[in-house]
């Protein structure tokens, strides 16, 4: 093959959601599949995480939810970056809204009816300020909840929020607020059965975060969300591998056919390389289409034109490793691959 080649791999993705799903048991796995599960592939992905044990998925936008259901997929979804003027449509794909606002909530309850209910999870902020009722406007949202729920027109199965992941101790205050906002949604009528806070960082550093539901994101892609430990300190096995053929060989470099162009991230760092076979070798320069590549002291050389390069993932270094030669994160290094790079599902 002489061009990039992303490989989801499937065997993985099990293993990592089957390994989230045990760790944080009893509390259950709301998968993360924003932004295209992470480039994995929307549809692809939550089948395969319904089947290692993710029981729901919290898919971000609305419009999103809506291609799941399309393709089959009845668990529940849960979205919360939307328009007012999308509610409507999350309702009637059965959608878990999240709510943050008295304008939406008015939204969800006006469209809904009894005998199709908005399904709303109500949002306290404790301290990332990203989006979510403040304290003073907590206790007027859940009462409003509470009289939309009493005729019918929404249920509230959930209370919410976000942690900042800054501090185990600032994700303690948070946790401290978030109880307290769970104990006036509840004298305030409403029953909530599902509360989540934890993302993948504090879902496995803190039990006590965990609660009903743990929204894994990074993680199940087998992406540490730490500096330390690593994915695979972590039991976890990369899902996207991004490989390219060696394209052109002299008598002191290569050229691999992948560059910036194909949103592989760029990043002047010595240590940076990709792996041949069994062999290592130094990324010197990253152009629109292609890296140039030469021998560390002891790589075999010249490698054989039409060698496959993996660039990042299983085998190659890992998606955090790069982001750090690059300056960012690996969440980031797999959101940035193209789209229009050919995807393989195994």
């Amino acid at each position: 093959m002489t061009t990039p080649l992303i490989s989801i791999s499937h065997a993985n993705l099990r293993h990592n959601v089957a390994t989230l799903a045990s760790r944080v048991a009893p509390s259950e796995v709301m998968m993360a599949v924003k932004t295209n599960a992470y480039g994995h592939g929307l549809v692809e992905v939550c089948q395969t995480a319904l089947e290692a044990g993710a029981t729901s998925f919290a898919v971000l936008e609305i419009a999103a939810a809506i291609d799941l259901r399309n393709a089959g997929i009845s668990a529940p979804l849960f979205a919360w970056l939307f328009g007012d003027d999308e509610i409507p449509a999350g309702i009637d794909h059965q959608v878990d809204l999240g709510i943050s606002r008295r304008e939406q909530l008015s939204i969800a309850g006006a469209y809904g009816k009894p005998t199709n209910p908005a399904i709303v999870h109500l949002k306290i902020d404790t301290g990332l300020t990203r989006n979510g009722a403040t304290v003073n406007q907590w206790p007027s949202l859940c009462e409003e909840a509470a009289r939309l729920e009493k005729i019918g027109n929404i249920r509230v199965v959930g209370v919410w929020t976000h942690l900042a992941d800054a501090t185990p101790q600032d994700d303690e205050d948070a946790l401290e607020l978030f109880r307290a906002a769970v104990d006036i949604a509840r004298q305030a009528g409403l029953t909530p059965s599902i509360l989540h806070a934890g993302a993948s960082s504090a879902g496995l550093r803190s039990d006590a975060s965990r609660l009903d539901a743990v929204r894994f994101g990074i993680a199940a892609y087998g992406v540490s969300p730490f500096d330390s430990p690593t994915a695979n300190d972590l039991g976890l096995r990369p899902v996207m591998t991004v490989s390219a053929p060696v394209t052109h060989v002299t008598a002191d470099h290569a050229l691999v056919g992948i560059g910036f162009g194909h949103g592989i991230l760029t990043g002047d760092n010595d240590e940076r390389f990709v792996r041949i076979g069994s062999d290592t070798y130094r990324v010197t320069d990253i152009g629109v289409d292609s890296m140039r590549i030469v021998p560390f002291e002891n790589s075999p050389w010249p490698v054989l034109l039409g060698a496959r390069a993996i660039i990042f993932g299983d085998g190659g270094p890992s998606a955090e490793q790069l982001g750090a030669w690059c300056g960012t994160i690996g969440d980031e290094v797999v959101t940035s691959v193209s789209p229009h790079i050919r995807r393989t599902h195994n």
